[in-house]
């Protein structure tokens, strides 16, 4: 038996994908932090603006400009924190083309 298994084996080519390697990239930006910068300034531009408005209300009350400042400061900081944290989703096809007569070499990925 073990005569045909290395016959088997010979004849039979199999390619290792276990060096596969895939690169997602975002189309309509350079980079992911780019990507991450805009979510986060789009998502913060309104709690600025109306931490502005707050400020502007209470002009010349040291006191009350620093309360107002901490408040959206830490309105802020968690808006950014859950933009950084907000699992986004990708969806593509992955097509793999291997005829194993050329070898793994050729394989052609769409």
């Amino acid at each position: 038996m073990p005569l045909v298994k290395d016959q088997v084996r010979a004849q039979i080519k199999v390619a290792d994908f276990s060096r596969l390697s895939v690169a997602v990239s975002p189309a309509d930006f350079s980079s992911w932090n780019e990507v991450s910068d805009t979510l986060t300034r789009e998502a913060v531009a309104p709690i600025k603006a109306e931490h502005k408005r707050s400020l502007a209300r209470v002009a010349g009350n040291a006191e009350k400009e620093a309360e107002i400042n901490a408040y959206y400061q830490e309105q802020i900081e968690d808006t950014m924190t859950r933009v950084a944290n907000d699992p986004r989703e990708i969806s593509l096809e992955l097509g793999v083309e291997y005829n194993f007569l050329r070898g793994e070499e050729e394989c052609e990925l769409s």
